[in-house]
């Protein structure tokens, strides 16, 4: 292992106890074992402190933090776990999250692939606590493209990483992320994977490999239904268009994209009317964009080559 690089697995925990284990097991047991593991426990009320004492003795183990005070945001853990960090890789592994045992193996030997890759990450399946999956992503051979590319062809549209657990990330490219999306409550991770990804490659690894947990207190439901992910989203994709040509049909498109999704049970009619005046689903609802929606929809799987 001395000639393949440390991964630093960076793990934020608050209130996951009922997680916590499956979530550590999935990272201690990767085949991939050249990593190390910094714990960020944020001020848990429930056991969580019990579960993690139980891997102390763990070689890996490098850190575990614990904060006095709720710190409020994930992605303040996020800075603090890549200040921490020795490897030239980081994986952000959420402690409500887990995955396949060779998931780390695989994305880091997907790197190697590419020198100037910045950014790896595998399609993720979405799972309930019950564990039904839905939203099964498209699987099929590994893609490679510049990240101003990728940027164009997915990011435009939405945060295609659903969640940290599923990607690993240069820690060189994060050192010049600016602190910016640590000011965002719910999108931070959309503003994040933009910034990583326009200084290099990216490197999509076409297998199901990351679940990403979906329950009833998962913080991406609850900026969903107040409206501050759209709000945040909306912000990134006109940040997006500073340095990405996203006009004409491209920019119908993206608009249309992402007012299929505005039919959230809001917990207001007026956060509803705000997100529906910010996006301009009103001006973007002709009979072309709803055309040009379904075309995008019929050939989903190759998105890449249609956008």
């Amino acid at each position: 292992m001395s000639n393949l690089p440390l991964v630093s697995v960076i793990i934020p925990n608050y209130n996951h106890a009922l997680y916590l284990k499956r979530r550590l097991d999935s990272v201690f047991n990767q085949t991939y074992q050249n990593f190390e593991v910094i714990i960020l426990d944020d001020c848990s009320t429930d056991n969580s402190l019990e579960i993690i004492e139980q891997y102390k003795d763990n070689p890996h183990l490098s850190h575990v933090m614990v904060n006095e005070v709720n710190s409020g945001s994930p992605f303040e853990q996020w800075n603090k776990g890549i200040k921490l960090s020795k490897g030239k890789w980081i994986w952000i592994a959420e402690s409500d999250d887990y995955c396949e045992l060779n998931l780390l193996e695989d994305l880091v030997f997907a790197t190697r692939k590419r020198k100037k890759c910045v950014l790896a990450y595998s399609p993720t399946l979405m799972i309930d606590d019950e564990g039904n999956t839905w939203d099964i992503p498209f699987e099929g051979r590994n893609q490679y493209m510049s990240g101003i590319r990728y940027i164009k062809c997915y990011l435009t549209l939405f945060n295609w990483i659903k969640n940290a657990s599923c990607a690993i990330f240069s820690k060189e490219a994060a050192k010049n992320v600016p602190q910016s999306f640590m000011k965002y409550k719910g999108a931070g991770d959309y503003l994040f994977w933009v910034e990583i990804a326009r200084q290099g490659i990216v490197a999509i690894v076409n297998k199901p490999m990351a679940y990403f947990c979906r329950h009833s207190g998962t913080v991406t439901n609850q900026k969903e239904f107040d409206g501050t992910n759209p709000l945040e989203v909306k912000k990134i994709v006109d940040y997006i268009g500073t340095f990405v040509s996203i006009e004409g049909w491209r920019k119908h498109l993206v608009f249309a994209y992402h007012r299929q999704w505005h039919n959230h049970d809001y917990i207001s009619y007026n956060i509803y009317q705000e997100v529906a005046k910010e996006w301009q689903f009103e001006k973007y609802n002709a009979p072309f964009d709803n055309w040009l929606l379904k075309q995008a929809r019929r050939f989903r799987k190759y998105l890449n080559y249609y956008i």
